[in-house]
């Protein structure tokens, strides 16, 4: 990244001088869309002196490695944890030197190279401070969102952008006055306030009116501002020289429950900072503020719970049905059989629904089961084992008395109504979707299978409109049409209006993955990787899961209960663990320390969640020579191996004290291996979207960790990437069960032992 982008220098001197605009964004966990944002700065705003500040509040997806990375220039201040929106941006403004200060979220894309004459702008009218762009919901330009608006008051924030008034009665006068939706978006005028997403702000005004109030929690810090600087006496401008695109609440967690209440609260701040006038006019504002955050959060719980909700109706249903059904022939002992289902309706219920969750049946249709015959595999599991599980209680319940016939019934009923009303579902998503147009990169075999399986899987939406000759291959005539080779590629995608690129040619490398990912990054198009058709073939990898080697910021937020539950399941796991096994773990200490002389515990530095080092605990295997220091021992290094070491490492005993770590949070039972943390520097500049393991806690085991074993070399890494990659965006509580079985067979037939 050239200084004449994200870092400006004086030419003639050599010297750093101060810029134009300091552009500040404020990083958490924003992954790709950091990266989008930066990049569109970079490419429009060329000629313009400016400098880029990101301030880090704690992230943990490894975007900051993809920043220190593609990004070099940029001034980058890291938080140890998330300080806030508005502490963050102060420290980014106390740390720049621009005459005027742009606010910028992550998850903006500039459309305009126009920064240059909206300085000019601002220059030519001193009595503005503040001023706000012309806004897209997306790169279409189709749709211009709100981005200014009237200062809340009594009446028109009943009709805001997320009321249930205004979504009642869409086009009402209150709505429109507050929005400012009638005034042309074209034209340069003077508002109330203007949207925090992409600000503005004159330096001497904030010298005059100080920074932004850390008091709010997320919500309401450019409202604040604005009407600050009208109090002052500096003009609030919407100006649509820039365009840009704000893809609303991408970066932000996916927790409505906790938006909504956040954003409540920053209106009874910003009203008790403005407006309150006496104790009564302000007990009733309250009042009714936090009655409407109650109303909408209500509606949030319902809405997240419907499909909860829908499956506990449904199952009753099938059950009241298998009665129905059998109640047609002579059925003497009725009332004790619905007797009996009543007295664990409760229990029955809970439990299903439980086992539909592990099966991963709550996630959205097009998020993880792609085609109506993936979701009935998944139905006949969850249904089958909560069947069993009652057949399983029944035997030992004298008292229960529930015919098989019953049992058999429901268990038909509920795989109908179950998987129907997801069928369904699908279908209206289905019927929603645009098709997406694909390239697929590739012409041999591989790319074949990939556009059979694209077109035979209905509901993916994906429609392929030609292929991508590779440049380490020759035309095989196995797929047509081949559109042009990769130096086409851009202006395929913008002829063709492509959506997606699939990368799967049979000779891959890494520098032509990295090629077909810039041009497909500075087309902005998705990229996926297709596993190779030898994982397919084995069936280690499923190409109904196509990879996504860069995730998608809203991956991880998306599965916000399952990383809740699965926390919980650690803890209670490595607790009740480290508790039975004291006495094995106190014997193993004993024979460790006999055994040869030095520490009875192996301690090493590894890289862990967020890419953070934590201090890994293992029993000693090995002697320990003079030399040794912390995270400097060779685990490899079988020579200096014990006899106690030997049988602990066949046995995998070794790694218990690792307990530890889970129960201190730096560690999880099930995620990607740790690394020792001169390794996994080393694979982070030699394996593309390394880092992209630091997304989650590693774990004891894993899914890489049971199909391989150790290995040091680039070459195996970068398949045990992929394995990593996988699991990261398919974890969910099923396959954390299958790795943990699939361990157990591997320790029980020392499989991989060291």
């Amino acid at each position: 990244m050239g200084d004449e982008t994200l870092g400006v220098k004086d030419r003639t001197s050599g010297k750093e001088s101060c810029p134009d605009c300091s552009i500040i964004v404020v990083n958490y966990n924003s992954g790709r869309w950091l990266q989008d944002c930066l990049r569109s700065v970079q490419q429009k705003s060329k000629g313009t002196s400016f400098e880029v500040l990101v301030v880090d509040n704690g992230s943990t997806d490894g975007s900051l490695s993809l920043l220190n990375r593609n990004f070099p220039n940029a001034k980058v201040i890291k938080n140890e944890k998330n300080e806030g929106l508005a502490k963050a941006l102060n420290q980014g403004i106390r740390a720049s030197r621009g005459r005027y200060v742009l606010w910028l979220n992550p998850d903006v894309i500039f459309l305009s190279e126009a920064l240059e004459d909206w300085l000019k702008f601002m220059d030519e009218h001193a009595e503005i401070g503040i001023s706000g762009p012309k806004v897209y919901d997306d790169e279409t330009r189709q749709s211009v969102q709100l981005s200014c608006r009237s200062f809340p008051s009594y009446l028109n924030y009943l009709f805001s952008r997320y009321s249930p008034l205004t979504q009642i009665f869409p086009d009402n006068r209150f709505s429109r006055n507050f929005l400012l939706s009638d005034f042309d978006h074209n034209q340069t005028r003077s508002v109330d306030w203007v949207s925090g997403c992409c600000m503005l702000l004159r330096r001497e005004m904030l010298e005059q009116i100080g920074l932004l109030d850390e008091g709010y929690p997320l919500f309401f810090e450019d409202v604040d501002i604005c009407y600050r600087a009208h109090q002052a006496g500096w003009q609030v401008v919407y100006h649509p020289v820039l365009e840009v695109a704000h893809y609303v609440g991408s970066v932000r967690a996916q927790a409505p429950l906790r938006t909504t209440f956040e954003r409540h609260q920053s209106l009874w701040r910003f009203y008790r900072k403005f407006h309150a006038r006496s104790y009564v006019t302000s007990a009733l504002v309250g009042l009714g503020i936090y009655l409407r955050m109650a109303f909408l959060i209500t509606l949030v719980f319902l809405k997240n719970s419907a499909k909860f909700l829908l499956d506990a109706f449904l199952i009753q249903v099938g059950v009241a049905l298998a009665y129905l059904v059998r109640g047609v022939w002579d059925f003497p002992w009725f009332e004790r059989a619905i007797s009996s289902y009543l007295e664990i309706a409760l229990w029955f219920t809970l439990m299903q629904i439980g086992l539909l969750y592990v099966f991963d049946l709550y996630e959205r249709p097009r998020s993880k089961y792609y085609d109506y015959f993936d979701v009935l595999p998944r139905v006949v599991k969850a249904v089958s084992t909560g069947t069993l599980m009652l057949v399983f209680f029944a035997f030992f319940a004298r008292q229960f008395f529930l015919p098989r016939s019953i049992v058999l019934f429901s268990w038909v009923f509920n795989i109908f109504l179950l998987a129907g009303w997801r069928w369904f579902a699908l279908y209206r998503e289905q019927k929603k979707r645009q098709p997406k147009r694909v390239l697929i990169y590739g012409t041999g075999m591989l790319a074949a299978l990939v556009e059979e399986e694209l077109r035979k899987r209905v509901a993916l939406r994906y429609e392929p409109m030609g292929f991508i000759q590779s440049t380490k291959s020759v035309p095989t005539g196995l797929v047509a049409p081949v559109l042009g080779t990769l130096d086409d590629l851009e202006t395929l995608i913008e002829r063709q209006k492509i959506d997606e690129v699939i990368f799967a040619p049979e000779e891959r490398s890494e520098e032509e993955l990295i090629g077909v990912l810039g041009r497909c990054q500075s087309a902005r198009v998705d990229t996926r990787v297709a596993p190779e058709l030898f994982e397919i073939a084995m069936g280690a990898i499923h190409l109904d899961h196509l990879e996504v080697p860069l995730l998608e910021p809203s991956a991880l937020p998306a599965r916000y209960w399952y990383l809740r539950i699965k926390r919980v399941l650690d803890l209670f796991i490595a607790g009740l663990l480290l508790v039975l096994a004291a006495p094995v773990a106190a014997v193993i200490a004993f024979l460790v320390k006999l055994n040869s002389p030095g520490s009875v515990f192996f301690r090493q530095r590894r890289v862990g969640w967020g890419g953070k080092e934590f201090t890994l605990y293992k029993f000693r295997t090995m002697r320990e020579p003079a030399e040794v220091s912390l995270g400097e021992d060779n685990e490899s290094d079988l020579e200096r191996m014990t006899s106690v070491g030997k049988f602990l490492r066949l046995t995998r005993l070794d790694e218990l004290p690792q307990l530890y770590n889970v129960l201190k949070g730096e560690m999880s039972l099930v995620g990607p291996r740790a690394e020792w943390a001169k390794l996994a520097y080393q694979m982070e500049r030699e394996i593309p979207f390394f880092e992209q393991r630091y997304l989650v806690r590693p774990g004891m085991t894993g899914w890489s960790q049971v199909e391989f074993k150790y290995t040091k070399s680039t070459t195996e890494y970068r398949k045990k990437v992929q394995y990593d990659l996988y699991y990261i965006k398919n974890m969910s509580l099923a396959l954390d069960v299958r790795i943990l079985l699939k361990t157990i067979w591997v320790v029980l037939t020392a499989k991989g032992a060291r």
